[in-house]
């Protein structure tokens, strides 16, 4: 007995068995079904991350590139990475604490010999900006 199409909507309203028999049986991938279909695999942010170390950051190519992970865990990855950043460069500073102390008693007496430089060079100046102004050539001695 033939069944009438409104008889096959009401059992079947989006004709999904009909979409099922129009379904090639074979799609001609050889491959196994494990290999079909890669997941994106989970990268932790850091330093090499292309798009952090870029010239200019481009959040549309971050978040592109983040798009398999949810705003709320990038959230938490964001954090985690400032936490990171802060973490080194407190190590950083630490690291380099005793030469950055240092250079203030490094830098002791250095006016005067600032001092000493400045008569030998504002007469270079007036003498340049004399020839200059003349458009006198330099000899070079």
């Amino acid at each position: 007995m033939m069944q009438s199409p409104t008889d096959l909507d009401t059992r079947d309203p989006f004709q999904l068995q009909r979409l099922a028999d129009e379904l090639p049986d074979d799609d001609g991938d050889d491959r196994p079904l494990d290999s079909q279909h890669t997941l994106p695999s989970y990268k932790p942010l850091s330093h090499d991350d292309p798009h952090l170390s870029a010239e200019t950051f481009d959040v549309e190519l971050f978040l592109q590139s983040r798009s398999y992970t949810s705003l709320p865990d990038l959230r938490t990855e964001l954090r985690d990475y400032l936490a990171t950043l802060k973490e080194e460069l407190v190590q950083l500073i630490n690291d380099d604490y005793e030469a950055f102390i240092s250079l203030s008693t490094d830098l002791r007496g250095e006016g005067t010999r600032l001092e000493r430089l400045k008569w030998p060079l504002a007469d270079l100046k007036s003498q340049t900006l004399v020839r200059v102004s003349h458009n006198i050539p330099y000899k070079i001695v």
